[in-house]
């Protein structure tokens, strides 16, 4: 199991991933390059943040979303 602070991180994370990859590419980003750049991380923990995103609205699909690029830059998401 993993931690709350974990958690957070593998989430935040995506969220980075997604937004980095919204603003520098046209194409659309699929699962399988999810998992690649965050090889380092369970495929399992990975899918269950993704499930969790979509829940909140942060992410739709593959592409973020305005609250999750919202929650980014929240204090909260931690990144201003």
């Amino acid at each position: 199991m993993i931690s709350r602070d974990e958690f957070k991180e593998i989430c935040i994370e995506i969220l980075k991933l997604l937004l980095y990859e919204r603003f520098s590419n046209t194409r659309h980003v699929e699962e399988d390059f999810i998992y690649k750049e965050l090889s380092h991380r369970d495929a399992k923990t990975i899918r269950f943040c993704l499930g969790y995103l979509r829940e909140k609205g942060y992410v739709s699909g593959f592409d973020i979303t305005a609250s999750g690029i919202d929650f980014l830059f929240s204090e909260e998401g931690g990144w201003k």
